[in-house]
C-alpha cells in the first residue's frame, strides 16, 4: 500500500509540474503577444489618414473602446485557457484509444453521446452573433458614457440632464438584454454538455454489462472502460467549455486584426507608404492650388471645393476668408495630407504634395488651430514636441518669439508648470501661445492659421496676434480667420465661397471693389 502512496505522490509532482510550466509559459507568450498587439494597433492607427477615421466604425471613440476592452478580450483567449484547451483534446485522444482497447463496443457506444456535445458546440459557433450583439451593446454603451463625461458641462447648460440619462438607461437595458441573450443560450448549451457526460456513463454501461452477464468481457475490461469513458466524457466537455470562452474573444478578433496592417483600409486598398518613398528636397515654401476639386470621403455628393485656385508666393502671407463650409479648412487638411486631392494640382515649390516624403513634407510645416492641443505634461515637454532634438534653449527662443515668455516665468515653475490634460491648468491664451511657441521651434517654411485667435477674448487676442506677427516673419503663412482684424495686413487675401474663390486682392483693393469682402469688413465694422 506504501508503494501505490509513493507512486500517487510521484503523479501528483509530475501533475503540478506539467499543469505549471505549461501554464506559466502560455501566460507569459499571452502577455507579450497582447503588448505586440496593442502596439502595432496604436502604430497602424498613427498612420491612418483622415478618411479612417471619418468612417463610422473607426470613429475616435470606437477605437478608444477596442483598445480598452476588445485587446483585453482577446487576451482571454491566449491565456490559462488555452493551455487546458489543449489538455484536453490530448487527454481525450488518448483516453478513447484506452477505452477502445478495453472494450471497443462501450467506447463506440458512449463516444456516441460525446459526439452530441460536438454538435452542441457547432451550435453554438452558428449563433456567436449573439456574443458580437453583447459586445456591440458594450461598446455603445461605453462610448455614450464617454460623450455624457465629456460634455458634461454643454449638457447642464442646455439643461438635458434627464435627456442624456434616459438614453444612458436605456443603452443598460441594451447591455443587459444583449447578455441575458447570450448567457441563456450559453446556460442551455452548458447545461445539455453537463447532462451529455452523464448519459454517455448511461449509455456505455448499458452495452457493457450485458456483455460482461453473457462472459464476452471480464469485469476490469468493463470497469476501465466505463472510467476511460467517463473521463473522456469530462473532457470533451472542458474542451467545449473553454472553447466556449475562447470565441467569446472572436468578436475582438475580427474587430481589432484587420486593422493591424496600417497600409490596408477596410476597402482592401493601401494607404500609407514607407518611409523612404517620395522626394525630400530643400522646401522655400511657395504653395500653389490649381482647380483643386474634393469632396470628404464620408460624403462624396457634397464637393467642398469646386475648382479651387489660388496662390501663396514664398515668404508672403496669404488669407483665406469667407463663408463656413466654403472649402477653406479643407486646402489645410489636403496641404498637410490627410487627405489625397481628388482633382486639380496642390504643389509646394512646384512638386505636386502627393510627390513628397510624407514625414518631411509635415517637417517643413506647423499648425496652429482655433483649439490648441496640449498633452499632459511640462509646458518644456509640450514645446519640445515640435523638434526631435531640441533643447533649453531652443525653448526659451521660440517662447520668446510667441510672447510667452512674460506669463511663463511668472508661474512658481516655470517651464516646468504641469499644464494638465488637455491644457486644463492653463488660460484659452495660455495655450494658445504655447501651441504657437511648439510651431515655432519647428521652424517651419510654411506656417498655417486655422482660426488660431477666433476662441479668445480681446485681450488674449492682442497677446496672440503679435505673438503670430512674430512667428509670420520670413515664412509662408496661410491663415484662415473669421475675425479680419488678424489678415488685413496679409499680402493677399482670398474670399473663398462654395468651394471656389470669388474674389482676391489685398484688404483695399477688396474694401474699395465694395463686394463680399467688403460686406464682411462692415459687418464687423473695420473700416472704423
Amino acid at each position: 500500500m506504501l508503494a501505490y502512496s509513493f507512486i500517487n505522490l510521484g503523479i501528483g509532482v509530475f501533475s503540478f509540474f506539467t499543469i505549471l510550466i505549461p501554464v506559466a509559459l502560455n501566460g507569459y507568450i499571452a502577455e507579450n503577444v497582447v503588448d505586440a498587439i496593442k502596439l502595432r494597433f496604436l502604430a497602424s492607427i498613427l498612420k491612418r489618414d483622415g478618411a479612417f477615421f471619418d468612417k463610422p466604425e473607426t470613429s475616435n471613440a470606437k477605437l478608444v473602446s477596442m483598445m480598452n476592452s476588445d485587446v483585453p478580450q482577446i487576451k482571454s483567449g491566449l491565456d490559462h485557457r488555452l493551455v487546458m484547451f489543449v489538455n484536453n483534446v490530448v487527454a481525450l485522444v488518448v483516453l478513447l484509444i484506452e477505452a477502445g482497447v478495453f472494450c471497443w463496443q462501450m467506447t463506440v457506444a458512449g463516444f456516441s453521446m460525446c459526439v452530441f456535445l460536438v454538435v452542441i458546440m457547432f451550435i453554438c459557433m452558428r449563433y456567436s452573433h449573439l456574443r458580437t450583439n453583447r459586445v456591440q451593446a458594450m461598446t455603445t454603451h461605453a462610448n455614450l458614457a464617454v460623450e455624457i463625461i465629456e460634455n458634461v458641462r454643454t449638457i447642464q447648460l442646455l439643461n438635458r440632464e434627464e435627456y442624456f440619462s434616459t438614453r444612458y438607461e436605456a443603452s443598460i437595458h441594451e447591455v443587459r438584454t444583449q447578455y441575458i441573450c447570450a448567457a441563456v443560450f450559453e446556460s442551455i448549451v452548458f447545461s445539455i454538455g453537463m447532462s451529455s457526460c452523464f448519459l454517455a456513463d448511461a449509455v456505455s454501461y448499458s452495452v457493457g454489462v450485458p456483455l460482461l452477464y453473457a462472459g464476452k468481457l471480464k469485469p476490469g475490461n468493463v470497469f476501465v472502460a466505463a472510467m476511460a469513458i467517463n473521463v473522456v466524457s469530462w473532457a470533451l466537455q472542458f474542451v467545449g467549455i473553454t472553447g466556449l470562452e475562447l470565441m467569446r474573444a472572436e468578436p475582438a478578433c475580427s474587430a481589432i486584426i484587420p486593422l493591424l496592417d496600417e497600409s490596408i483600409d477596410n476597402d482592401g486598398n493601401s494607404t500609407t507608404e514607407s518611409e523612404d518613398d517620395g522626394v525630400s528636397p530643400p522646401i522655400n515654401g511657395s504653395v500653389v492650388a490649381e482647380r483643386i476639386e474634393f469632396a470628404y470621403p464620408a460624403r462624396p455628393n457634397i464637393k467642398v471645393a469646386n475648382g479651387l485656385t489660388f496662390e501663396a508666393p514664398e515668404g508672403q502671407m496669404i488669407a483665406l476668408v469667407g463663408p463656413s463650409g466654403g472649402g477653406k479648412s479643407t486646402i489645410i487638411a489636403l496641404l498637410e495630407r490627410f487627405y489625397p486631392v481628388q482633382s486639380g494640382k496642390l504643389t509646394v515649390d512646384g512638386t505636386p504634395v502627393s510627390k513628397f516624403n510624407l514625414h518631411h513634407l509635415r517637417n517643413h510645416m506647423a499648425l496652429v488651430g482655433q483649439e490648441p492641443v496640449l498633452f499632459a505634461g511640462t509646458i518644456k515637454d509640450n514645446i519640445l514636441l515640435g523638434i526631435e532634438d531640441g533643447g533649453f534653449d531652443d525653448v526659451q527662443n521660440a517662447c520668446r518669439l510667441a510672447n510667452a515668455t512674460g506669463f511663463i516665468e511668472k508661474l512658481p515653475l516655470g517651464y516646468e508648470t504641469e499644464v494638465g490634460e488637455k491644457g486644463a491648468m492653463l488660460s484659452g491664451g495660455q495655450k494658445q501661445r504655447i501651441a504657437i511657441a511648439r510651431a515655432i521651434a519647428r521652424n517651419p517654411q510654411i506656417l498655417l492659421l486655422d482660426e488660431a485667435t477666433s476662441a479668445l477674448d480681446s485681450e488674449s487676442e492682442k497677446a496672440v496676434q503679435e505673438a503670430l506677427n512674430s512667428a509670420s516673419k520670413s515664412r509662408t503663412v496661410i491663415s484662415i480667420a473669421h475675425r479680419l482684424s488678424s489678415i488685413q495686413d496679409a499680402d493677399h487675401i482670398y474670399f473663398i465661397e462654395g468651394g471656389r474663390v470669388v474674389e482676391s486682392g489685398t484688404h483695399t483693393e477688396l474694401v474699395g471693389a465694395n463686394g463680399k469682402y467688403a460686406g464682411l469688413v462692415r459687418k464687423q465694422r473695420l473700416n472704423k
